[in-house]
C-alpha cells in the first residue's frame, strides 16, 4: 500500500546530510541554536519516532529566508512541523533539517476590518480559540480541543462537527525556497475535506506563513459556552490520556472511519504498545513505548480487516514526514 511504501522509502533514503561546515553555518543563521539529533518523540503528539538531524526554531521571515536560501542552495532537506498533532516521524530519523515556527509566526493581529485577522501559521489552536474569546470573535469554537498549529490546520484543512477551516480562511502568505513571499487567496487554495493545495506537487517546498481569517463578532460568553461544550464532547468521545495523532484515518464519503473500524471488530486492537482506541475506534494510541513500527504495522493491519470486512479502503489523515 502506498503509506508503507512511503515509510519504507523514508528508512531506507536516510541519509545524515550536514557536514561539519553546513552545522557552523547554520548556527551562525540561526538565532536559537540547532539542536542535533533530537528525539522527535518529544515533538509529536503520538509520542513515538525517531531523531531529527537538526532542529531549529525560527521566528521571523527574514531569517527564514535566509535559512531556507541556504538550505536550498546546498541541497539539504527540510520540512516544518507544527505541534506534531498529525505526524508520523521514521524510527530512522529525518535527516537534514526540521524547521518550528515561533516568534513572529505565533502572532495575532486585528486588520482594518473589525472582524479580520492575521494569525501567524505557528499559533495554535488554543491560543487563537483564547483571542477570540478575549476579543468577542466566533467562529472558532470548534477548534477547541485540536492540538495543532494554524499552519498545520491549513494544511490539512483542519475540522471538526461539520466545520472547518476552509470558511473562516480569506488568504494565505507563503514563502519557497528562494525566498519569493506570494499571498493566495481562499479561491486559489483547492480546500476540501482534509486537503488544501499545500499537499500537492506544485506547492512542495511551499511553506505557509500568514493566515487571514475572517471570523463574526460573538459575545465572548457565547463562545466560551460553545468551546467548552465541545470540549465536553471531546472528553466523552475520545481517548485522552494515552498518546495519539488525533482521528488517524479520513472518513469516506457517507459512512464513518470509525464505525467501519468497529464493525470489523478492531476496537482495542493491538500490535505491540500501539492499540486501536477502546474509546474511539479511529485512534490509533500509544499505550506505552509503542515504536513508529508497531503503529504503522496496526495501521496496515486496519486497512486490510477493514477492506476485506467492508470493501473500503481507509486512508490516513496522518502525514509520514521524511
Amino acid at each position: 500500500m502506498g503509506e508503507q511504501a512511503a515509510m519504507q522509502n523514508a528508512i531506507s533514503s536516510y541519509k545524515p546530510q550536514l557536514s561539519m561546515d553546513a552545522q557552523k553555518a547554520l548556527c551562525g543563521f540561526c538565532v536559537v541554536t540547532p539542536r542535533w539529533h533530537e528525539p522527535m518523540a518529544s515533538h509529536c503528539t503520538l509520542r513515538a519516532g525517531g531523531r531529527a538531524e537538526a532542529f531549529i526554531e525560527v521566528s521571523t521571515i527574514r531569517e527564514l529566508s535566509v535559512i531556507l536560501g541556504y538550505l536550498d542552495g546546498n541541497k539539504i532537506s527540510y520540512r516544518i512541523i507544527g505541534k506534531g498533532s498529525n505526524i508520523l516521524v521514521p524510527e530512522s530519523g529525518l535527516p537534514g533539517v526540521t524547521i518550528r515556527l515561533v516568534g513572529d509566526f505565533q502572532s495575532i493581529s486585528p486588520l482594518k476590518a473589525k472582524n479580520d485577522l492575521r494569525v501567524g501559521a505557528g499559533c495554535s489552536m488554543n491560543r487563537l480559540l483564547a483571542y477570540c474569546m478575549k476579543n468577542d470573535l466566533g467562529g472558532v469554537e470548534f477548534l477547541a480541543g485540536i492540538p495543532g498549529s494554524l499552519g498545520g490546520g491549513i494544511y490539512m484543512n483542519a475540522g471538526a462537527y461539520g466545520q472547518d477551516l476552509s470558511k473562516l480562511t480569506d488568504w494565505v502568505e507563503t514563502i519557497d525556497k528562494d525566498g519569493k513571499i506570494s499571498r493566495l487567496s481562499a479561491s486559489e487554495l483547492d480546500f476540501s475535506y482534509r486537503h488544501s493545495i499545500f499537499q500537492e506537487e506544485s506547492k512542495r517546498g511551499h511553506l505557509i506563513l500568514f493566515v487571514g481569517l475572517t471570523l463574526k463578532a460573538r459575545p465572548s460568553a457565547d463562545v466560551r459556552q460553545e468551546s467548552r461544550e465541545f470540549l465536553r464532547i471531546r472528553a466523552g468521545k475520545q481517548p485522552s490520556i494515552h498518546g495519539s495523532a488525533g482521528s488517524f484515518f479520513k472518513n469516506p464519503v457517507g459512512d464513518f472511519a470509525g464505525r467501519l473500524i468497529e464493525a470489523a471488530g478492531l476496537k482495542g486492537y493491538s500490535r505491540g504498545h500501539a492499540m486501536v482506541s477502546p474509546v474511539h475506534a479511529n485512534f490509533i494510541i500509544n499505550t506505552g513505548e509503542a515504536s513508529v513500527d508497531d503503529i504503522s504495522a496496526l495501521m496496515l493491519e486496519v486497512q486490510q480487516k477493514v477492506f476485506a470486512e467492508s470493501g473500503v479502503l481507509l486512508e490516513p489523515e496522518v502525514r509520514f514526514l521524511s
